[in-house]
């Protein structure tokens, strides 16, 4: 099956189509139909053409060191995802089993090379451990040891959903999502109505925008091996986040979808 062109369209809230006015026959209901599908590939094509480059990140921590156990499931996981975004003209930059030190540096690396190009898409995908401790969230390098046998070790090395999210804020590039095989929540993250499903692309698509999705909340546990990222990966390829079926997929119907 083709794959569906992702389109990264990060939105905050959608403009959806103004007043409906009355069709007084089939075929002008036809016509409608026709030209907006029409408008809507010009739209995504449009979307498409103003970015200048397409990066993602994908991190996997699944050998820890620390007391945490291991993901074995994740190197191939990634491996899929890695492919599927290939296909879907991202480039691809991969790296497993960070310790504290190589995970921020991975993140600012990135960032600084990518995240400084206003027409810049870019995509961040992490699988492995996270944690919720006292409130806040946190991913888990590979040597962060275990909040409850070491809690000052645990803080010393584990990455802040905060300052992920000062990453995020600090960077330039249009549109940035940021997806997490790992359950946490904490300031950052807080469970929120599901809202409508967006009916077009609309133009608000050309404003910057930062948009996380997780797999899990504080007190949810997400399984070893993944359902997140299988989900994923099906949203794309065989295009089953296309909730509107306009060929393209918003970072908004993904997150509904996942």
């Amino acid at each position: 099956m083709r794959l569906l062109n992702f389109t990264l369209v990060l939105l905050l809230s959608l403009l959806l189509a103004c007043n409906t006015i009355p069709l007084p026959n089939e075929e002008s209901r036809t016509t409608r139909s026709r030209a907006s599908v029409i408008r809507l590939e010009t739209e995504g094509q449009s979307i498409l053409s103003s970015y200048t480059g397409s990066y993602a990140l994908l991190i996997g921590e699944s050998d820890y060191t620390n007391g945490w156990p291991d993901l074995e499931t994740i190197p191939g996981e990634l491996q899929q995802v890695q492919s599927l975004l290939k296909n879907n003209g991202f480039q691809v930059e991969k790296s497993l089993n960070l310790n504290a030190r190589q995970l921020r540096n991975r993140f600012e690396i990135f960032i600084n090379q990518y995240g400084f190009d206003e027409n810049n898409r870019l995509l961040f995908f992490y699988s492995g451990h996270g944690e919720t401790h006292k409130g806040k969230g946190y991913i888990v390098p590979t040597d962060a040891p275990n909040p409850d046998f070491d809690e000052k070790g645990f803080l010393q090395k584990a990455l802040t959903m905060t300052e992920i999210l000062a990453m995020a804020r600090r960077m330039t590039a249009k549109h940035a999502l940021f997806l997490f095989d790992s359950c946490f929540s904490g300031t950052v993250f807080k469970a929120k109505v599901r809202p409508k499903v967006p009916r077009q692309i609309s133009k608000m698509a050309r404003l910057p925008v930062r948009q996380f999705i997780t797999a899990g909340s504080a007190n949810e546990t997400v399984p070893a091996k993944s359902v997140f990222t299988p989900v994923f990966v099906d949203a794309l390829r065989y295009g089953l986040g296309d909730l509107t079926k306009d060929g393209y997929v918003t970072g908004q119907e993904l997150g509904l979808y996942l």
